[in-house]
């Protein structure tokens, strides 16, 4: 969290809006050291109507300015569509403090690390670029989110990704501001965190949040992690594998970093000079485009990342693109609703293309139809994805068996 020279402090003090008794709390299913996330409902007949369950968020933090800092945040970015939904602030006991908001369908480690679902190039565009969206509507704010990673990254109901948990989210300066305010370099999880923070940065800014999406951007195109460090040591041997190594030729200003002595006299790091991460990239993509979008946010001069709100603009998220980015998420949220949940029953990769996206478009007249035929047929028609993605992954087995 935030510990600053120069504190940015919030003036306003969290207020309930609703009572506590408007929600029926339903089961546990996030318990951790400083929150806990409940699914909830409402107890009676309210004015929302689009959401029929909720998450309802314990902050179980006695810190009272970090519990408001967060509060203060989510309020803040309430007019995004890709931030999660918040609809009340409760008061539990003593000075805990409760968030409502909506409950998204899973998040997208999930989706690429454990089910391990192969998604198509147009519905990865889609998704990142809602992804940036959400960046850009953090940042325009002078948010710094410091914990973007796949498990932060929710796939809703309504078929978008948002960004949650703000827990470690706090207020920054503008982009490219020369600020004096310093923050804790505790922040994020250590495959995510960028290398200025690695090397001892405590006055960064927004650009640590574009690193962390980099990151995210290989994931999704690769269902691998790109830097997989045990410890801070470890992942900058990780990132200098990669990148190739940190100096000034790289980052003028690097040798300013209390770390970066210290990275130069180890002897694992001098050699690695060339950076690798082209190759990396075009062994997951041959789409120059993606590529250079990728190496943007990858580059180790936190001053070379272009901002969320220049990379909407790339011609990548355009309709003209080959392929074009998916008309919306409704596939990939149907094959989620539908992926067998018990660990016992094995699971397999699969793909789905655009011309099945299509035909789910042309079977509505209007988007938000979902009456109960239509789900039907849907589910049929999911079942029949998943059986021909089964035969093709034993096809496959069994021709790498007859290779070797």
């Amino acid at each position: 969290m935030a510990s600053s020279s120069k504190k940015v402090a919030f003036e306003t003090k969290i207020l309930p809006t609703a009572p506590k008794e408007k929600y029926e709390y339903l089961e546990e299913f996030v318990s951790g050291e400083f929150t806990s996330i409940y699914k909830a409902k409402l107890r009676n007949d309210s004015s929302i109507k689009d959401f029929k369950l909720f998450a309802i968020k314990i902050l179980k933090r006695y810190e009272l300015h970090f519990n408001e800092r967060e509060v203060n945040i989510l309020k803040k970015l309430d007019d995004s569509r890709h931030i999660t939904k918040v609809f009340d602030f409760l008061q539990e006991e003593s000075k805990l403090i409760s968030i409502v908001m909506e409950l998204c369908m899973t998040d997208l480690y999930d989706i690429l690390m454990v089910k391990k679902i192969v998604v198509e190039v147009p519905e990865k565009k889609t998704m990142f670029s809602h992804i940036l969206r959400g960046l850009d509507a953090i940042h325009s704010k002078n948010i710094i989110h410091r914990d973007i990673k796949t498990k932060n990254l929710l796939l809703s109901y309504d078929g978008y990704v948002k960004i949650g948990d703000f827990g470690m989210a706090c207020q920054g300066p503008p982009f490219y501001a020369d600020h004096s305010v310093i923050f804790t370099d505790q922040v994020g999880s250590i495959h995510y965190r960028a290398p200025e923070i690695l090397l001892g940065e405590r006055k960064y800014s927004e650009r640590i949040d574009l690193w962390a999406a980099g990151c995210v951007a290989y994931e999704l195109w690769s269902n691998e992690i790109l830097f997989q460090g045990k410890n801070k040591k470890d992942q900058l041997e990780k990132i200098t594998e990669i990148c190739g190594f940190i100096s000034d030729e790289t980052w003028d200003a690097v040798g300013k970093l209390e770390g970066h002595a210290e990275y130069e006299k180890t002897t694992a790091f001098r050699y690695r000079l060339e950076s690798s991460l082209r190759d990396k990239l075009e062994a997951v993509t041959k789409d120059e485009c993606i590529i250079e979008l990728m190496l943007s946010l990858l580059s180790i001069n936190p001053y070379q990342r272009k901002t969320a709100e220049v990379l909407l603009m790339h011609n990548i998220f355009d309709v003209g693109s080959k392929p074009p980015p998916a008309y919306n998420l409704f596939p990939l949220k149907m094959i989620v609703e539908m992926w067998p949940r018990s660990a016992t029953i094995p699971r397999c990769h699969f793909r789905y293309n655009m011309n099945f996206d299509m035909e789910i478009d042309s079977d509505r007249d209007n988007e938000e139809e979902k009456d109960e035929e239509y789900e039907i047929r849907m589910k049929f028609r999911m079942s029949r994805v998943m059986m021909r993605q089964q035969k093709y992954r034993v096809q496959k087995k069994l021709k790498t068996i007859l290779q070797k």
